[in-house]
């Protein structure tokens, strides 16, 4: 077995693909890491403030309007032609008027009203007795106090972020390894290295170590990919300690929160102490599912014959895959992972690997529904294990049957056919 498993790994990291599918993902958490850069180079004026160019008029007002040099900047109007982050600012007769030269972004649109209104309660607060104002703000705004009967109700959008980010990774993972030794057992069969293997070792040998150099494979990609994230997150860290990087994420509303730095942005999800146990359970659930599926998959590769056969086994595999994501996004929610849908799917094999990470990230779960989850998709994976390995064997055996049937056939008919000559 100790050989078959080698004999597999090399063959599955000692080739070019797979050099291009990790050179691909350090590419790609390099681009991450560094969206900011990346944006600017693309887009200088994307991390530039909004440029608001006021009609003489206004700019007389200037003291009355509000600063920010991070998001905007007050000019006066001298006839200059607008580019992009540039808007202009004016009186009309039904208010103001916004002009700019390639439609206003709706966050510059909101950028521009929150001017005008601080501006507008200055200029109302000198002509005007200020007390008139604040009554009718209070009559606009009413002060409300939220309680949470629920804790599932109070928890922050960044979660749900997150937990999105990491179904995302999930569902990448398990595309790329759910159905590799279903392939290698395919491209066996097809290539008649089966035959030749079978000769030194026994069908139910050959499944475990397909499925234990399968699960190592997982191992391996996934150490080599944390190992690639840790490296730009330190580089990141020296560089500004993400600054930059979160500040992009909160203007493009992907972040609520305005954290500095990396340290600030994950102590706002507990200590360190508290994610490390809510991160390994994740990884279990997901090595679990793809576990599960790798499972099935080789069973259901055993008793096919042709390349073709074998396309025909992984489309419906992608498709289901791709359903149960997008049903994880829809019912991504604090609601549906606690009482709704979502909590009733993260204890089913499969569903689990996705929905079961999600509740834990948004700390919807008590300990006795992870113990639950994980014992359901163990024994699932047990028995599996337990009459895959036969189910293997008889489907490996009857296809050699059938071929050595069909060549004993084909003699026959050539006998008859000499005979009758």
């Amino acid at each position: 077995m100790k050989v078959l498993v080698l004999f597999s790994l090399k063959r599955k990291f000692l080739n070019k693909s797979t050099l291009l599918l990790n050179c691909l993902i350090f590419l790609a958490v390099g681009c991450l890491f560094f969206a900011d850069k990346l944006v600017e180079a693309i887009n200088p004026s994307t991390m530039e403030p909004l440029t608001v160019y006021l009609s003489h008029d206004l700019y007389l007002d200037m003291n009355d309007f509000e600063t920010d040099d991070s998001l905007w900047l007050l000019k006066e109007y001298n006839n200059e032609t607008l580019a992009q982050k540039e808007v202009k600012l004016s009186r009309n007769e039904e208010g103001y008027q916004l002009i700019s030269a390639y439609g206003v972004d709706p966050l510059d649109y909101e950028t521009v009203r929150y001017l005008l209104s601080s501006y507008q309660k200055k200029r109302y607060a000198k002509e005007h007795d200020i007390t008139l104002l604040q009554e009718v703000e209070a009559l606009s705004a009413p002060v409300i106090t939220v309680k949470s009967l629920h804790e599932a109700d109070a928890l922050s959008a960044d979660r749900q972020a997150v937990a999105f980010f990491i179904e995302t990774s999930i569902y990448f993972m398990t595309l790329s390894f759910c159905t590799a030794i279903a392939v290698e057992v395919i491209y066996e069969k097809t290539g008649k290295i089966l035959d030749l293997i079978l000769t030194a070792v026994r069908p139910r040998i050959h499944f475990y170590a397909k499925i234990i150099s399968g699960w190592l494979a997982v191992f391996l990609q996934s150490g080599i990919s944390f190992l690639e994230v840790l490296l730009f997150y330190s580089i990141r860290q020296q560089y500004d300690h993400g600054e930059n990087l979160l500040k992009l994420l909160e203007n493009s509303g992907l972040l609520r929160q305005d954290a500095k730095s990396f340290h600030e942005f994950f102590a706002s999800f507990g200590s360190f102490s508290d994610l490390l146990p809510s991160l390994l359970l994740v990884l279990l659930f997901l090595f679990l599912g793809i576990l599960l599926i790798q499972l099935i998959m080789t069973v259901l590769a055993s008793y096919v014959n042709t390349m073709e056969e074998g396309a025909a086994i992984q489309t419906p595999c992608y498709l289901i895959l791709m359903l149960i994501y997008y049903l994880a996004l829809t019912l991504n929610s604090p609601y549906q992972m606690s009482e709704g849908l979502g909590k009733a799917l993260s204890y089913f094999p499969v569903f689990s690997m996705l929905f079961m990470p999600n509740r834990i990230i948004l700390g919807v779960v008590k300990w006795w529904e992870v113990l639950c989850s994980f014992l359901l998709s163990f024994l699932l994976i047990v028995a599996v294990l337990y009459y895959g390995a036969s189910w293997y064997e008889s489907g490996i055996l009857s296809n050699k049957r059938k071929k050595k049937r069909s060549l004993i056939e084909t003699l026959i008919r050539v006998r008859e056919a000499l005979k009758e000559e």
